[in-house]
């Protein structure tokens, strides 16, 4: 997740993180950042949109149909193709 949260621009990057990490309400964030509540909004969704779009591709490739996961066995411990 947070190689998408660097890839956000400066300003999506600071609300997301003052949202969801400091936990700051949007009151406090205006203060920070001197933007008005609902500007701060449209940047948070934003960011959360294109984190959220790229943990979909990440799910997509993972989990598509036939691909093979290695799995260690506990008898040799070692990895097998599925």
């Amino acid at each position: 997740m947070w190689e998408f949260v660097r890839c956000l621009s400066d300003r999506e990057r600071s609300v997301f993180l003052l949202r969801y990490v400091e936990e700051l309400e949007f009151r406090e964030i205006e203060q920070c950042t001197g933007l008005k509540v609902g500007a701060l909004k449209v940047y948070l969704n934003r960011a959360l949109t294109k984190v959220r779009d790229g943990l979909e591709i990440v799910k997509r490739r993972l989990f598509s149909p036939g691909r093979k996961f290695a799995r260690k066995t506990r008898a040799n411990g070692k990895f097998l193709r599925r």
